[in-house]
């Protein structure tokens, strides 16, 4: 990684799959739910979680809710909806 020069010189917020190497970097870190929403499909496939395809409708309700929001102006979700997703997460 280091031979490439990408990360290393790069600034602001990384968003990656959460491969542990990539937090030697001094950036911000976020994670990608694109990742997540492959890694829970894998999940509801191979090992029949209900639970990840539940999590997963969840991640893409929550995406549709912040996108609903910034159309809007908002910059914020309205508390009852943010509240919802993070009960229903938990």
């Amino acid at each position: 990684m280091e031979d490439l020069g990408v990360i290393g010189e790069m600034s602001g917020v990384a968003v990656h799959d959460g491969w542990k190497p990539y937090r030697h970097y001094g950036v911000d870190h976020a994670l990608c739910n694109a990742h997540h929403l492959r890694e829970l499909t894998a999940v509801s496939i191979g090992w029949a979680g209900a639970w990840a395809t539940d999590l997963a409708a969840m991640l893409v309700e929550a995406k549709h809710a912040v996108e609903a929001a910034r159309a809007t102006g908002s910059d914020h979700l309205d508390a009852a909806m943010h509240h919802s997703i993070r009960a229903r997460y938990g």
